[in-house]
């Protein structure tokens, strides 16, 4: 071997990199199911609140941040999930009076969604549902 370059005489430099198996080429995955179309889930009744409480908290939280946008998922969440207090929280949220009340800013209102959601807290059996109805109007379709 070569003390200054540590090449050995009579071998091939660079040496010849080890062989590399080749491997067939991976089987065709099986053809996929047709696609189903999208539909909204919702929890099964027996779900427990618990879950359904802690959204609606957390929901109350970004309401009293001023984060109107991450109220409305959270809380339109747990209305789907047939939770009537979130279904007429969310209804206040697309309220324009209530929005002015609470002075919220960069944010529209849309009193037919507000309707809408004061219309299935009341169909949930929240009471509280009858107040805001009045001056929004009847539901839809009516």
């Amino acid at each position: 071997m070569d003390a200054l370059t540590g090449i050995i005489p009579g071998e091939r430099y660079p040496p010849e990199p080890p062989a590399i198996a080749v491997l067939p080429p991976a089987p065709a995955p099986p053809p996929s199911a047709p696609s189903l179309p999208a539909v909204a889930l919702r929890p099964a009744a027996t779900a427990a609140a618990a879950p359904l409480s802690a959204l609606v908290q957390r929901a109350d939280e970004m309401l009293q941040l001023g984060d109107i946008a991450a109220a409305r998922r959270l809380y339109e969440r747990a209305a789907m999930a047939e939770n009537g207090q979130a279904a007429l929280a969310l209804a206040r949220t697309y309220d324009p009076a209530f929005l002015a009340l609470i002075h919220a800013r960069g944010i529209q209102g849309d009193p037919a969604l507000a309707n809408t959601w004061h219309h299935l807290a009341l169909a949930l059996g929240v009471g509280e549902a009858r107040e805001p109805l009045a001056p929004i109007g009847p539901p839809p379709g009516e």
